[in-house]
């Protein structure tokens, strides 16, 4: 919608304010006539933007008004719920003067209204104490949805004036007495209260603790939902929310409220508690347990801290050696990732024996993110003294050198742009050991009889053309673009041809020429040559228990 369809909104719901006021419609008559059913989505949502103007500045009979947002909410869409309230809030503002019928008008709806908290916050604004009597009442209906929002809506009394301590035991009362869904009421009530409080309310922050002990699951999700959303929960109830994260088939919904709470840690300052975290969330088991790529709010914040930070987290985890998660390491990096980063290894934390026995981890875990492995092998070199340096070089040049030659230039590169005291001397020998086993190889003549059989050869291509299909599956659905264009399969071709039509009706033909791309890694070499002996290396190297 343009800021000139706004502007003609404006002016329609304007002139049906002033049609009202003069006694030419009566506005809620007027629209009960259109068919809201027959109407189009975007036709409905401009004429919310319309009502809302309109109904905002005129004075009406409020059983009148009652009954037609009633009516109109039972069938609206649930992103124009938001403009009816808005509209609804407007209302009550233009004619504050009767809000005690307003109340009398719900009450006596033999329906469970959807109207209840919009009402009593207003009208909180003009008279608390009156407010909080309804609310009070309200709260023990037995309606459902009238209840829930009388109990939500007293957080919002409690900022216009209301008897907060009044309010603060009717919420403790609720969380230690009430049915399940009185408590996940009266904590979002507080969870309310408390973001807006810059003093901690002991009260509430009691019971919301002793909650927290055994909660049931909606109570735990909204208990995660104020520690994520609110900003005012004190480090203690903080602490006993934390505890609740670890969970078996984690909702969707509540997985979220998680990852948002994780991404609002400090990365550096808390590391011990994310780790904790994290761990507990990833090795929890369930039939379908959480993954690191689900918790992709904390991921982009880890993908876009300093290297150091993210080389704390690496180290941390691949010493852990749990393959649960070091399996997923993958996912912090873009695929087929050849950037070098800025690591920094804690060396005084770390003896010799665990610089080489996270140089294996980094061999099983990371062998196809070649830039932020060859980064973090670049940090075990400099992280030794001069004799172990000699001999995890060739330790790197006899593994993975000799599967990928060519990241000796991601060396080289890594002593560009970060350069160290011995890295150069390091990575000529490197080199020089690389050159020493491939030279005598090179002067060898080809010996037809280790060539592949057409059957193998026709094993081997099936074999790689499903891994590739697996792959581009994968790939397919992390992409981003996927999700945001619809695709097309074109049988033939160089261009696809479309016809687009304007708002004027007339036609033009929009040719858009295909083009093409490819990207590429390189293969392990003993893949190719002896791939028994790379899947034994890789299977030890996964197993290997980090020396004590």
């Amino acid at each position: 919608m343009t800021s000139s369809d706004q502007a003609d909104l404006t002016l329609l719901g304007e002139a049906l304010a002033d049609l009202h006021t003069s006694g030419s419609i009566e506005l809620f008559e007027f629209l009960r006539r259109i068919d809201w059913v027959a109407l189009e989505a975007k036709y409905k949502t401009r004429w919310n933007v319309a009502i809302e103007v309109a109904v905002g500045q005129v004075r009406s009979d409020p059983k009148t008004t009652i009954c037609w947002f009633h009516d109109i909410l039972d069938g609206a869409r649930q992103a124009d719920v938001h403009l009816l309230f808005k509209s609804f809030e407007k209302w009550t503002e233009t004619n504050a003067d009767c809000l005690a019928e307003v109340r009398d008008v719900i009450a006596a709806c033999e329906r469970d209204s959807e109207l209840v908290h919009a009402f009593l916050a207003n009208w909180a604004k003009h008279n608390a104490a009156a407010a909080l009597e309804t609310a009070l009442d309200w709260s023990q209906s037995a309606e459902t949805q009238t209840r829930h929002q009388a109990i939500i809506s007293l957080s919002a009394i409690v900022r216009a004036g209301g008897d907060a301590d009044a309010i603060y035991r009717t919420l403790i009362n609720l969380m230690e007495k009430g049915s399940e869904v009185d408590q996940v009421s009266a904590v979002t009530a507080a969870n309310r209260i408390l973001g807006n409080s810059s003093e901690p309310l002991q009260p509430l922050v009691g019971a919301l603790e002793l909650l927290a002990q055994n909660p049931s699951q909606s109570v735990r999700h909204q208990l995660i939902d104020g520690l994520a959303r609110s900003g005012g929960y004190p480090q203690s109830l903080k602490e006993k929310v934390y505890g609740l994260f670890p969970a078996s088939n984690e909702a969707p919904n509540t997985l979220g409220l998680i990852d948002l709470a994780l991404s609002e840690l400090d990365l550096n300052s808390d590391f011990q508690l994310v780790c904790e975290l994290t761990t507990s969330l990833l090795l929890q088991d369930g039939e379908d347990p959480t993954k690191l790529e689900d918790l992709d709010i904390f991921v982009g914040k880890l993908q876009s801290a300093p290297a150091a930070v993210v080389c704390r987290y690496l180290v941390h985890w691949l010493l852990a050696g749990d393959q649960v998660i070091c399996s997923q390491l993958n996912d912090i990096f873009p695929p087929i990732d050849k950037s070098v980063y800025a690591f920094d290894l804690p060396s005084s934390e770390l003896s010799v024996a665990d610089v080489f026995y996270l140089t294996r981890k980094i061999y099983a875990y990371l062998f196809f993110c070649h830039g932020p492995a060859v980064s973090l092998l670049t940090t075990c070199l400099m992280a030794l003294p001069l004799e172990d340096r000699k001999r995890l070089e060739i330790d790197i040049a006899s593994f993975w050198l000799r599967n990928f030659p060519g990241d000796l230039e991601l060396f080289e590169q890594y002593a560009k742009i970060h350069p160290t005291r011995g890295l150069k001397a390091s990575i000529e020998r490197m080199s020089n050991a690389v050159d020493a086993y491939r030279e005598p190889l090179q002067q060898l003549k080809l010996n037809k009889a280790f060539h592949p059989s057409p059957l193998e050869r026709r094993v081997q291509a099936e074999v790689r053309r499903e891994q590739d299909a697996e792959a581009s599956k994968m790939m397919k659905e992390k992409s981003v673009f996927m999700s945001i264009f619809p695709t097309s399969t074109l049988l033939y071709g160089r261009a696809a041809i479309s016809r687009i039509v304007d708002s004027g009706g007339s036609s033009s033909r929009q040719v858009i020429s295909m083009k093409s791309f490819e990207t590429s890694t390189a293969l392990p070499r003993m893949d190719v040559l002896y791939p028994a002996r790379l899947s034994y290396l890789m299977f030890r190297f996964r197993n290997e228990k980090r020396p004590n």
